[in-house]
C-alpha cells in the first residue's frame, strides 16, 4: 500500500511539474508574441486578451481566471473532479504567469512571425497540459468533453471550430481584418500542434508475426524488447497449415530489437510492420 501511495504521489508531482512548464510556455507565447501584436490565443483567454488590449488596464490573467469559474463547474460535472483539480491547477498557474510574465520583452517586428511562433508555442503548451490530464480551462474544457462524446472529433479540431468565434470578436473589437487573419493563423497552428503532439507522443509500430513457432517468438519478444504480445490462431491460405499470429505494439525505437527477436526465434517467420497512430494501455500512456 505504501508503495502504491508513493507511486501515486510521484506521478502527481510529475503531472504538476509538467503542467507548470506548459503554463509557463503558454504565458510566454501570450506576453511575448500574441498580446503585443493584438493576436488572440483563442478561447476564454483570447477574449480576456482582447478586453485587456482594448481597455489597457484589465489584467488578462485575472480576467481569464474569473471567466473560467463557471466552466470549472461544468468540467467537474462532466469529466470528474480529478480532471477539475488538474484543470484548476493549470488554469490558475497559466493565469498568474500571464500577468507575472508581462515584464518580458515583446516581439513586434513582424506580426506574421509572431502569429507563427505564438501559435506553435501555445499548441505545444496545451498538448503538454493535456498529456498530464489537465486543461487551461475555457474552450479546452469544451473540447475535452466533446472529444469524449464524439471520439472522431479531435481535441484540436474542436478547439479550432470553437475559436472561430474569437476570430470574429477580434475583427470587431480591433476593426481590422488583418488582425483577424493573423489570429486565424495562430489558432490553426495551435490546433495542428496539439493534434500532432498528442498523437505523436504515443505513436508507435504494430508488428504482425505469422509463424509456426509462436511460443518461441513471444518468449524472445519479451526477452529482447520487454513487450507483451497477443497470440491468435491462423491458417495458411495455400497449404492450409496452422499458423500462429502474434501481435505486438511497440515504440519506434524498439523496432530493431523486435526484428532481432523474431529472427532468432523463427528465421522463416513472416513479419509485417504497420504504423500505429496511437497506442494506449499497459506499457504506454494509460487510457483516460
Amino acid at each position: 500500500m505504501k508503495k502504491k501511495t508513493r507511486t501515486r504521489l510521484i506521478r502527481l508531482a510529475l503531472d504538476c511539474l509538467l503542467m507548470l512548464v506548459g503554463a509557463a510556455l503558454y504565458a510566454v507565447a501570450l506576453d511575448v508574441f500574441l498580446i503585443p501584436n493584438k493576436i488572440s490565443p483563442g478561447g476564454v483567454t483570447g477574449l480576456a486578451a482582447i478586453v485587456h488590449t482594448v481597455t489597457g488596464w484589465v489584467p488578462a490573467g485575472a480576467l481569464t481566471l474569473a471567466l473560467n469559474v463557471p466552466l470549472f463547474l461544468w468540467g467537474g460535472a462532466k469529466l470528474g473532479w480529478h480532471f477539475l483539480g488538474k484543470t484548476m491547477f493549470a488554469t490558475v498557474s497559466a493565469s498568474v504567469m500571464i500577468d507575472l510574465f508581462s515584464f518580458l520583452p515583446q516581439y513586434t517586428d513582424d506580426r506574421l512571425l509572431a502569429a507563427l511562433f505564438g501559435g506553435l508555442i501555445v499548441g505545444a503548451a496545451l498538448a503538454l497540459i493535456f498529456l498530464r490530464g489537465g486543461s487551461t480551462g475555457g474552450f479546452d474544457i469544451v473540447a475535452k468533453i466533446v472529444s469524449l462524446r464524439w471520439p472522431l472529433l479531435s481535441i484540436g479540431r474542436v478547439i479550432l471550430l470553437s475559436d472561430g468565434l474569437v476570430v470574429a470578436v477580434s475583427a470587431l473589437a480591433y476593426g481590422d481584418l488583418n488582425t483577424a487573419l493573423y489570429t486565424a493563423v495562430a489558432l490553426f497552428l495551435s490546433a495542428r500542434a496539439v493534434d500532432g503532439l498528442l498523437a505523436g507522443a504515443e505513436r508507435g509500430r504494430l508488428a504482425i508475426v505469422i509463424t509456426a513457432r509462436p511460443d518461441a517468438v513471444i518468449a524472445r519478444i519479451f526477452a529482447e524488447v520487454g513487450r507483451g504480445a497477443t497470440l491468435m490462431q491462423g491458417q495458411g491460405g495455400y497449404e492450409g497449415e496452422p499458423r500462429g499470429v502474434v501481435l505486438c505494439a511497440m515504440r519506434v525505437g524498439e523496432v530493431g530489437r523486435l526484428h532481432r527477436a523474431v529472427k532468432q526465434a523463427d528465421p522463416h517467420a513472416f513479419l509485417v510492420m504497420a504504423e500505429a497512430g496511437e497506442i494506449l494501455g499497459e506499457g504506454f500512456r494509460r487510457v483516460q
